[in-house]
Order: C-alpha cells, then structure tokens, then sequence
C-alpha cells in the first residue's frame, strides 16, 4: 500500500500543480489512466470553484494506492451540496451535475460526506478496470 496527502492553498495557480503532483505520484506507481486523472482534475475543480474561490481556503488530497483499487479523496472547507439532487446522461445535465456525471463516468464509484470540518469527494478505482495505456519508455 502507498499513499499521497498533500494540501494546496486554493489559489486557482495551484490546480494546475496539484493534478500535475498527483499525476506524478500515481506514474510512480505504474497507474496510467487518463479517464482517472479527468475524475481527479473536476474534483480538483469543483473543489475550487464551489469551495473555495470567493473565500480562501485549503484544499486536502489523499491517494490510496491498495492491492485492488486505488482511492482518492478531495476535501475542501465548503458547504458542500444536496448530494440527492440527481444527475443525468441525457445529453443536457442540469446545472452543477455534469460533473458529477463525468466523475461517475471515469472511475468505478463516487461518493460525497461532510467529516464536520471537511466535504469530501472520494473517487475509487479498480485496478482491474484501470485503462492500459502503453508508456513511452
């Protein structure tokens, strides 16, 4: 088992260094799935933009890399959201769901909690359904 924690202050010029940290961590790794790293940069996102970018604030990342999945966890000191407000595939997501429907997309389940202090987004991945992505060696 292997794991990140990093925190990033929530500058919008720190997304881009997060997902790259991340990014590299999980290349350490040998774990090279884009469909990963999009659920990884929305959630970056989204913790940003809803969270974060009126007020300043941290935002916290955690990756587990296990035997048969990988987890990640975005956590920012905002509200959150009704997390029983659905999203759809229709073509045209309601407002604030299409990224909920990406996230969904491009891991094997997402889920939303509030610890008390932090919302979390946790992304997981299995290893089985990771896509094999040759690496220029």
């Amino acid at each position: 088992m292997c794991r990140l924690d990093v925190s990033y202050s929530a500058a919008a010029s720190t997304h881009r260094t997060a997902r790259h940290r991340i990014e590299q961590f999980l290349d350490s790794q040998d774990i090279h799935d884009p469909n990963l790293l999009i659920a990884v940069g929305e959630a970056l996102s989204n913790a940003w933009l809803h969270a974060c970018c009126e007020r300043p604030g941290t935002i916290k990342v955690a990756v587990d890399c296990l035997p048969d999945r990988i987890i990640v966890e975005v956590s920012d000191p905002g509200p959150g959201f009704d997390t029983a407000i659905p999203y759809h595939n229709s073509g045209i997501p309601g407002i604030y769901t299409c990224g909920r429907y990406l996230m969904a997309s491009c891991v094997d389940h997402v889920s939303y909690y509030h610890n008390g202090r932090w919302f979390v987004c946790r992304l997981v991945k299995s290893l089985k359904n990771l896509l094999k992505i040759p690496q220029n060696g």
